[in-house]
Formats: C-alpha cells, sequence, structure tokens
C-alpha cells in the first residue's frame, strides 16, 4: 500500500482600506493601486506557499506522509516494506551532474518493487543558476569541454524552469512533469475571493476584503530529485 497523504492547510483574509477623501481629490491612480495591492498580496501568497515546497524538501521539520523530507535518502518504497529509495543528492549543477540524476530516475523502481523508469523533463533552479541551466540544457556541444563530443541532454528536451521564490542559491531539482501532475496536490478549498465590505460605508472608508483556503501535499516523493549544495 501506499502512503496517505499529509497536507498543510492555509487559510487567509486580508483587507484594504480606501479613504473617501481620495475619490474626492481625484486620485483615482492611487485608488486602484491600492485595490491591485491587494491581488498582488494573495499571487505572492500563493507563489510562496507553491515554492515552499521545494524550499522545505530537505527540512526534517517538513515531514510527507512516510515520515521523511520530500527530497531523502530513505523512503519507505511501502506502507508495509522495509526497502527504501533516494531522491536526493548534493552534486552542484553541471553537465555531469544532471546526467547522473537523469540515470537515477530512470533506475528507480514502484512501490512494489518493479521498474518504474522516472523520466525528468524538468530542471527547476533559483534564480542564480539561470544562466547555468539554460547552457548545459542548449549548448550545441558538451558544455564546459575542448572538444566537440555531442550535448546529450541537448536531446533530452528538458525544460527549465526558474523559479524567483525558492530561497537557497545552490539547491537544485529535477521533476518529472508528468508524475508532479499525479503525487504533487494542490487543493483549492476557496479560491481568492476579492469583494467590498458590506459594513465600511459609516466612516467613509471603502473597505476591500480577501479570502482565501488552499490545501497542498505529496503522496509519493519519485517525481522529484533534488540537491542540497553545500
Amino acid at each position: 500500500p501506499l502512503f496517505e497523504t499529509t497536507f498543510t492547510h492555509k487559510e487567509y483574509a486580508k483587507g484594504v482600506a480606501i479613504e473617501r477623501k481620495l475619490w474626492d481629490d481625484a486620485r483615482y491612480g492611487q485608488i486602484r493601486r491600492k485595490a491591485q495591492t491587494l491581488g498582488y498580496a494573495f499571487g505572492t501568497t500563493i507563489a510562496t506557499h507553491m515554492s515552499s515546497v521545494l524550499n522545505n524538501a530537505f527540512s526534517d521539520s517538513y515531514l510527507g506522509a512516510d515520515g521523511e523530507p520530500l527530497c531523502e535518502t530513505n523512503h519507505g518504497v511501502n506502507s508495509v516494506s522495509s526497502s527504501t529509495f533516494s531522491n536526493t543528492g548534493t552534486t552542484a549543477l553541471s553537465y555531469d551532474a544532471v546526467v547522473a540524476t537523469l540515470i537515477a530516475g530512470h533506475d528507480l523502481n514502484d512501490d512494489r518493487g518493479n521498474p518504474l523508469p522516472i523520466v525528468y523533463d524538468t530542471l527547476y533552479v533559483p534564480t542564480a543558476l539561470q544562466a547555468t541551466a539554460y547552457e548545459i540544457v542548449n549548448a550545441m556541444a558538451k558544455p564546459g569541454t575542448a572538444d566537440n563530443d555531442a550535448n546529450f541532454l541537448a536531446s533530452k528536451g528538458l525544460q527549465v524552469v526558474v523559479d524567483p521564490y525558492l530561497s537557497d542559491a545552490n539547491n537544485w531539482f529535477m521533476i518529472s512533469s508528468a508524475m508532479a501532475r499525479m503525487h504533487l496536490l494542490w487543493f483549492w478549498r476557496v479560491r481568492p475571493e476579492i469583494a467590498q465590505d458590506p459594513n465600511s460605508n459609516y466612516d467613509l472608508v471603502a473597505r476591500y476584503r480577501g479570502y482565501m483556503r488552499m490545501s497542498y501535499g505529496w503522496d509519493d516523493a519519485r517525481w522529484i530529485y533534488g540537491h542540497e549544495v553545500a
């Protein structure tokens, strides 16, 4: 049996107030900016929580249903087996490291011990590594060498995703987008709602409120391979 999913639950209520005198003085630009800040705040909060899954991928304070962090050396294969698998390393981003990670994914087994080749198709990096990632994936010849060896990775069609919300400038990840859609879970309990507060009329201040509630988690760690680089 697979492990049951452990979810993180979040709820947010935010607000912005617009004074009557802004309308009177025709400060419409300021009014629009105030209203936009509410939507912006919701957007950055959502993005922060999405990226928190990777920012906490190596932390023992954020455990999945198998009792391990997302990226760990001893994930349980299933809930009744003592066998384990690893989806983590400590190698800095390089051509050879990406190739080795692809091979590690291909060598993984499923929860019953049968071969389950994972095709990592996405190189997920912080902003500091974006140039390195692009060169590794797109160079015509093998990067960092003086010979004419072909770039093996150029034929793999890897996608580079740069996430400005990743907090560590050295850590990087390989992701199977197909498996992530199955095993990286996000549920909207209440999608973002923004409306004027009906109780905001009597003090000549219009208040706009926003509310959202979500849950997220993962139920199988094979969709990702992370490198925690010292």
